[in-house]
């Protein structure tokens, strides 16, 4: 248990920390005499080369039930009640976990036995898997606690007694701060994949790192010995993997399209079965089946955060799967989802293909992920991801976590891809799809809105200015606000249009781009909407350069046909342009 007392002194270095396995992160404590005694874990060993000053060292022990309501308070104080994990503000559902042999809630003290915080390990002994959430400190113990030897004395009452029971710890560290990240990476819990925009917290939206240490047997003697086969895509996150476990051989499948059977698609697609279950905290089960078989895919919406995971499936076939990632993306685009995620096997490189065919991208190489009860091995596992949106540049990382990052193509200024690259879903492009341009670089979206702040600025300015000299909205056209006989100053309304044009045919660029990341597979129903979506640029674009023109042949310049004429192609254009629009979003 970890009500155990550690009593001999000890003094081990910093330096030697950050093991690569749970038996490296041991191996300094072997010689540690152990008395029990079950009031708590007194952590009777320093740590040279910490440069922070001397802390109060806390007790350890295991929490008890009656401890529940202090662990709730410290969640909803730090979080101000807005926690989206509602299960941790619910006093009895905490008590459960408590009393549950599939968890260990170790809560920290002070010499008089108060509550200065906790930490939660998960356990599922089936897949020999372990998960750690929850490092939590009261706000008045922040920068007073030895945080460090706490997280060490915590993975040493876990290591040593799940040794042979548990062989892979994994957590979701937060990015706001990097210090809970240095805190874990002291026991082994080093970074391998990239949660982007997965997390809600305090109102904002945030990155995770998922961390994991392993037992080494886990990675060596335990896993498959099957060659990973992996998508030129995910290279990147198998080098990364592999530079600190040197996982071996693997293969590359290059597939320049998968060979799907459309009318047996729409066959299944009538044997579809939809459920849903919900729990008392919101947390909603989704599930698809197919009538008369086995298959299924299923996941977790948790709507708190909207985001979908904890994905499984199996299936008989690569239609089946391209049916059930179809409904799984409709039904996150009626949703709102702003994040996908799902484990795909590094040994299916059809499957990761069609994943990655609707958007979700490599995001890690998990070496030995899952365990596989049949044959006891552990199996590799590729995080793939979807996101909405922008990822913070306040993202806190500590530098093997930077590192990752760079591995995936991921810098400081992050650009998250088109939903999809290759395939939709059957409806073509939907509002999510149209978006997509404002989740480019900030520059571009800058530049966007700057633009068009200064169209409706200088127009209204120009506006104003003809009012005053009798300008009517109602009796005078439009151009006629660029005309010295209505108005003293006709440059506002040439800059208006200088900066309309310019900013639509922006606008209309990267639409056009988005194009091309879509609609590869090749349906009736993608051909038509991507041939529409085409038309519909095109025709923007040809309104915004009417507008510019309409400047450059005014009509105090004596042009009145040719003003005309760009008069209807402006606005021709944008007519058109938004009925197509209006017919592809609807």
């Amino acid at each position: 248990m970890i009500s155990e007392d550690l009593t001999t002194d000890l003094v081990i270095s910093l330096d030697d920390s950050f093991p690569d396995s749970t038996s490296q992160f041991l191996r300094p404590f072997e010689n540690l005499e152990i008395m029990s005694i079950h009031e708590g874990m007194s952590l009777n060993f320093e740590i040279t080369h910490k440069v922070e000053r001397r802390k109060e060292c806390p007790i350890l022990r295991l929490a008890q039930p009656k401890d529940a309501f202090e662990i709730v308070k410290i969640y909803k104080d730090l979080y101000n009640g807005t926690y989206p994990y509602k299960e941790m503000e619910d006093v009895q559902e905490v008590q459960k976990m408590i009393m549950s042999p599939n968890c260990e809630w170790v809560v920290f003290k002070d010499i008089d036995d108060n509550i200065m915080g906790c930490f939660t390990f998960l356990l599922d002994f089936e897949d020999k898997m372990g998960y750690i959430r929850g490092l939590m400190l009261k706000r008045q113990y922040q920068g007073c606690i030895d945080v460090i030897k706490a997280v060490i004395g915590s993975y040493i009452g876990m290591y040593r007694k799940y040794e042979n029971r548990i062989y892979r710890w994994y957590c979701e560290n937060r990015t706001a701060h990097a210090k809970s990240q240095f805190a874990l990476s002291i026991g082994g819990i080093r970074p391998l994949a990239f949660y982007p925009n997965k997390d809600i917290f305090l109102g904002k939206v945030e990155s995770d790192i998922l961390h994991i240490c392993y037992d080494k047997r886990a990675i060596t003697t335990m896993r498959s010995c099957q060659t990973p086969i992996i998508i030129p895509e995910a290279i990147n996150c198998f080098k990364y993997s592999t530079n600190r476990y040197h996982l071996g051989p693997y293969k590359i499948a290059n597939f320049e399209k998968l060979n799907l059977d459309n009318y047996k698609i729409q066959l299944l697609k009538k044997s579809l079965i939809k459920q849903l279950k919900v729990d008392k905290f919101g947390y909603k089960t989704i599930r698809f089946t197919l009538k008369g078989s086995d298959s299924y895919f299923e996941f977790l919406y948790t709507p708190q955060i909207q985001n979908f995971e904890k994905t499984s499936y199996n299936v008989d076939s690569l239609e089946e799967l391209y049916l059930f990632i179809e409904q799984f993306i409709e039904y996150g685009q009626k949703l709102g989802i702003r994040y996908y995620e799902i484990f795909i096997s590094a040994y299916k490189p059809k499957h990761q293909k069609l994943f990655y065919m609707f958007g979700l991208e490599p995001r890690g190489y998990l070496p030995s992920w899952k365990y596989n009860k049949v044959k006891n091995v552990f199996e590799d596992f590729i995080l793939f991801n979807y996101f909405e949106g922008e990822i913070s540049e306040d993202i806190k990382l500590i530098d093997e976590g930077k590192e990752l990052l760079e591995m995936l193509g991921l810098q400081y200024v992050f650009q998250p891809k088109s939903t999809s690259k290759e395939i939709s879903s059957s409806r073509g492009y939907s509002r999510e799809n149209i978006s997509k341009i404002w989740s480019q670089t900030k520059f571009v979206k800058s530049t966007i809105i700057t633009g068009m702040t200064l169209y409706v600025y200088s127009l209204f300015i120009g506006l104003g200015v003809a009012v005053d000299g009798g300008y009517n909205i109602i009796l005078n056209t439009i151009s006629q606000l660029g005309t010295h006989r209505i108005t003293l100053f006709p440059f506002f309304f040439d800059i208006s249009c200088i900066f309309g044009g310019i900013t639509t045919i922006l606008f209309n660029y990267y639409l056009y781009k988005s194009i091309k990341a879509s609609y590869q597979q090749n349906t009736s129903s993608n051909r038509f909407y991507c041939k529409l979506h085409r038309f519909v640029v095109i025709v923007g674009v040809i309104g915004s350069f009417g507008i510019i023109m309409i400047r450059v042949f005014s009509l105090d310049r004596a042009f009145g046909a040719l003003h005309s004429i760009f008069s209807l192609i402006a606005f021709g254009g944008f007519i058109i342009s938004l009925l197509g629009l209006g017919i592809i979003i609807f």
